[in-house]
Parts: structure tokens; sequence; C-alpha cells
């Protein structure tokens, strides 16, 4: 799970109680980690909003995410702030730059970082597609790459 996505779980409103505890539930069910970039403390943000992380807290983005993130930036970003304290595209930038060496399934097949990224190669995944085809998601992922990262 990216940094980033760790925002979009807290402003899930209090009506919605049941899927909070879903998502934190199978969060630690899973054990599944934050996936951090190493970087430096930002002064203008609180302790709960920094991006990155510190030594043993953190990973060296590689040189591949690094040109995804600064070009998809350029492309994409915006300096509005939304109520999960992201910016506008934050977390599909991060996603994208993920996709670069990972599998991101989503659901958001719009224009924007996540469709740049499946263009350049990502491995991205959409769901829909998937929930038409009526087989098991393990199945799916292993029929749509080969094991290098190219698509079939």
């Amino acid at each position: 799970m990216t940094r980033e996505a760790e925002f979009e779980n807290r402003p899930i409103p209090p009506e919605k109680v049941a899927l909070r505890q879903y998502i934190m539930s199978t969060i630690a069910r899973c054990e599944i980690a934050t996936d951090i970039y190493f970087g430096f403390y930002n002064q203008g943000l609180p302790a709960r909003d920094q991006r990155f992380g510190g030594f043993n807290h953190s990973r060296w983005a590689t040189p591949q995410e690094v040109e995804f993130i600064v070009e998809e930036r350029k492309r994409w970003h915006r300096d509005s702030m939304r109520r999960t304290r992201l910016y506008t595209n934050e977390a599909d930038i991060a996603l994208g730059a993920r996709s670069l060496h990972s599998v991101v399934l989503t659901l958001d097949r719009k224009p924007g970082p996540l469709l740049d990224a499946l263009n350049q190669g990502g491995r991205v995944l959409f769901l829909n597609e998937f929930e038409a085809q009526g087989i098991r998601l393990a199945k799916f992922v292993r029929s749509a790459y080969r094991g290098d990262g190219a698509q079939s």
C-alpha cells in the first residue's frame, strides 16, 4: 500500500464505520505494509501528513519511478488539497509509479496517471474487466502478465 493510500482511509465518514473496520482489519490480517519513499521532512505539512519517510522507514525510489513522478506531476498535479489531505491526482501518481514494478488493481479507468502508467508499460489492471470474466483474481492477474511485465 502506498503512503498516499493511508491518507484516503482517514476521511471515511462515521456512517461508513463498517467500511473503515473492513479496510483496517484486512490490512492487519493480510499484514499489508506501507511502501514509503525516502525523502525529507516538509515544514509546510503537519507530522501526520508527511509523504516521505526517513532512514529505516522508507526506500529509495527507482530512477524510473522518479522520472514517472516528475513527468506526471507536470501533467496532472494540482495545488488544491482535498479533504483527504492529498493534492489532486497525488495518489494516482504514486500508484502509477509503483505499477512500473508491481501490479496495481483499480476500478478507476479515466484519463490520468494510471492510464499514462499503463501506456508506458505499467502493470495496471482494471477490476471492472475482472468482474466480467468470472474468474479468480490470481488467474486474472497471471493471464494479463507473463511474468516479465509484458501484457499478453
